[in-house]
């Protein structure tokens, strides 16, 4: 199971605002979370450029998860768990 991560209001006004400009493409993004509480929002560029799927370039989510390593921002999916969302995501 997923890790339940609070976000506060300012989170949640900044993914709509994301969302409203990348209509009608999906967005995407990674949040960094320190015990369960988010603390930053990461946009990234939705590599499918569709309005029915996403994904990030490895080499963007890999930058952003080297800046989250620097924040020292210690909740991330385990490599299991984000194999089986990518593999979930492949078959939509």
């Amino acid at each position: 199971m997923a890790p339940v991560i609070t976000l506060r209001q300012e989170h949640l006004d900044q993914m709509i605002a994301h969302a409203l400009e990348d209509a009608p493409n999906e967005c995407c993004g990674i949040i960094g979370a320190n015990e369960g509480r988010a603390t930053t929002l990461h946009r990234a560029e939705n590599a499918e450029a569709s309005p029915y799927r996403f994904s990030i370039d490895f080499r963007e989510q890999r930058r952003i998860e080297e800046a989250l390593d620097e924040l020292g921002v210690a909740d991330r999916s385990p490599p299991a768990e984000r194999l089986a969302e990518r593999q979930l995501l492949e078959r939509i």
